[in-house]
């Protein structure tokens, strides 16, 4: 691997368990976790919205233009090849990156809570089944399912560190389910 292995700096339970993989799924597994830590990187860091947005653009624009000088992108790619992965699917994981980058985040809906959560979650959870060789497309629908799950009991975990960064996920109308 060309790049530094963010597994083992932060998702330690995850790269232990990569022990019982077979080593070429561990780092299949590891670049695309390489390549989504690498953009929350970029969302989370102690830096001026607009600076973030504009990293994020920046790294978006290089991805999107193959830039194989990034080690991170060129795995990433490699990856999305091999596995046949959907440029779309990356975009929407952009998207739902992009979508934390402003001053006051406020889901108002829960269809806006589900897209939001498939972006950000579902499309790793679809990748990451592609990566272990499912095809049938209602197991993948099963893994985008429990993107959004994770994403879901992540919101619920956060809801105080959220609100200090002006993050409202959880939607407060009688009608909706949250």
């Amino acid at each position: 691997m060309n790049t530094k292995n963010y597994l083992s700096i932060y998702a330690k339970s995850f790269n232990w368990s990569g022990f019982f993989l077979p080593k070429k799924i561990y780092y299949k597994c590891s670049v695309l976790y390489d390549f989504c830590r690498t953009i929350d990187n970029i969302a989370d860091q102690n830096k001026d919205l607009e600076i973030k947005k504009k990293e994020l653009g920046e790294f978006r624009k290089k991805f999107e233009q193959k830039n194989k000088d990034d080690g991170v992108i060129k795995n990433m790619w490699d990856l999305m090849n091999e596995k046949n992965i959907s440029k779309k699917i990356v975009g929407d994981l952009f998207d739902g990156i992009n979508y934390d980058l402003k001053k006051e985040v406020r889901i108002e809906t829960e269809k806006e809570l589900l897209i939001y959560s498939y972006r950000v979650a579902g499309t790793v959870g679809l990748m990451m089944a592609k990566i272990f060789g499912v095809k049938k497309k209602e197991s993948l629908q099963r893994a985008i399912d429990l993107g959004i799950a994770m994403q879901l009991t992540n919101i619920a975990r956060d809801v105080v560190e959220d609100e200090q960064k002006n993050r409202f996920y959880l939607i407060k109308s009688s009608n909706d389910v949250f």
